[in-house]
């Protein structure tokens, strides 16, 4: 769509309009949409509903506002009203100062206009105040699990960076639910059973790869349980 956008001429103002106004923002709200979504997912806490909903209703406020910083180009949208079109969606009239509250991507000015951008901010924050509603409800719902349910007389004493390991790799394998578990699912599971607070297990994983030995935990279990066999074998 950039291709043929930034080497072709409009035949007309007021078909420009509705490229800026309409025709880009049903596309690129949803790339805006898909990063918020994998913002709040990666940050979302993996056990304790109380922290999750915090984060979730934090998300909401900032989705407030962009509506209160935009209150007048919002109204203006919903009207669906026509008399600044030709300011705000074609490429002659260009603030640039105004990008800097917002995020975007790729500015260039063949293929962006400031208002172009707001309106697809605005249908993505619309989706995700529904998606963020949507969640609290969810966890507010979220069925508890019985205390007699889970058996405390196991506890996590490795570190917790071999506890993610070996979660990642369990996924990988795809050992849970027919290969249909999130990984997220599983740290929370685990989290609970050995009552652990796992944390941030993305950044640990990021330190797995790092590290000069990414499966150090996988390949001492190896040795280990083949140190058993082999001792079985000499009895």
């Amino acid at each position: 769509m950039k291709d043929i956008i930034c080497h072709n001429s409009f035949k007309s103002q007021r078909e420009e309009i509705l490229f800026f106004k309409k025709i880009k923002p049903k596309v690129f709200h949803k790339l805006i949409l898909l990063k918020k979504i994998l913002q709040i997912e990666s940050k979302m806490p993996v056990d304790g509903r109380k922290s999750q909903i915090k984060l979730l209703r934090n998300r909401l406020k900032k989705t407030s506002r962009f509506y209160k910083e935009n209150k007048e180009f919002c109204s203006y949208m919903r009207q669906d009203a026509t008399h600044f079109d030709n300011v705000y969606f074609t490429r002659n009239n260009q603030f640039i100062n105004s990008f800097e509250s917002l995020e975007y991507f790729d500015f260039d000015p063949l293929f962006s206009t400031v208002h172009s951008i707001k309106a697809s901010h605005l249908q993505a924050c619309d989706k995700i105040r529904d998606y963020l509603n949507r969640k609290i409800e969810e966890i507010k719902h979220e069925q508890k699990v019985p205390s007699s349910s889970v058996h405390k007389t196991l506890r996590w004493t490795d570190s917790k960076t071999d506890l993610v390991e070996l979660i990642y790799a369990l996924h990988s394998k795809g050992s849970f639910n027919n290969e249909l578990a999130e990984i997220k699912e599983i740290a929370h599971y685990f989290s609970k059973v050995f009552s652990i607070e796992i944390g941030d297990f993305y950044r640990n994983f990021l330190e797995i790869k790092n590290r000069q030995n990414p499966t150090k935990l996988l390949e001492q279990l190896q040795e280990k349980l083949n140190n058993r066999i082999e001792e079985q074998d000499l009895i």
